[in-house]
């Protein structure tokens, strides 16, 4: 998939479950349960970031978990990728997950 930001591909994906997120990190953030601790995090919840870039917003980035400690997000280089949440300078810049399904 190219040519879609981390938020499009929020959206994109959970719409295939019915659920209508806004195309916007920060207001997606607003959605769910939140988890701090990496470790507690499912297949299936959001993750966000901050200092992704320079940025007014406070959350610059945005991905799903798909086990533990990856996500897939989007990237300029890239595109839609995989990374790990060990990763140094994504580690670094974790915030919070959510969790949108029980």
């Amino acid at each position: 998939m190219k040519c879609i930001d981390c938020s499009g591909l929020l959206v994109a994906v959970f719409a295939g479950y019915g659920i209508d997120l806004p195309h916007n990190s920060e207001a997606q953030a607003r959605y769910g349960k939140i988890i701090s601790d990496p470790a507690k995090l499912l297949k299936g919840d959001l993750v966000f970031f901050i200092r992704s870039y320079k940025s007014g917003n406070f959350i610059t980035h945005s991905g799903i978990c798909i086990d533990s400690y990856k996500f897939i997000h989007t990237s300029t280089t890239l595109g839609v990728t995989i990374t790990s949440l060990n990763d140094p300078w994504w580690h670094e810049r974790f915030l919070f997950g959510t969790r949108i399904f029980n």
